[in-house]
């Protein structure tokens, strides 16, 4: 997979939701998703770069976005419909694109049926 994505170019701008087990083959390698708490952790390493992680959420603020700007790290959105067991999916996965507009989110992904939400 890596070898495809150098040789096509695309391997820097290339995402992976990692494992556990993934993680340490493919840092550096590819993007990592973390969560802001292991950005955090992961910023202690001397082996730490923005460019080896970004933060992936449904549930980012404006703060972390902020935060994200200032440390060159990629912000990613996420909304997913497995996600709203309880309810209106449609109305709460608007409503959590909503939120993560607003807090400043410009790169999502999102399961297709959510795309009006994004126009």
């Amino acid at each position: 997979m890596i070898a495809l994505l150098k040789k096509y170019d695309l391997n820097e701008q290339a995402l992976m939701i990692g494992t556990d087990e993934s993680t340490p083959f493919f840092t550096g390698k590819i993007k990592l998703s973390c969560t802001r708490a292991q950005l955090e952790e992961n910023m202690n390493k001397k082996s730490f770069s923005p460019s080896h992680y970004y933060l992936f959420s449904g549930d980012i603020s404006a703060e972390d976005v902020s935060w994200t700007k200032q440390h060159h790290i990629l912000t990613v959105g996420v909304v997913n419909a497995w996600s709203f067991k309880n309810g209106n999916s449609m109305a709460l996965a608007q409503e959590q694109a909503q939120r993560l507009i607003k807090a400043g989110v410009t790169c999502f992904q999102i399961d297709s049926i959510f795309e009006p939400f994004l126009r």
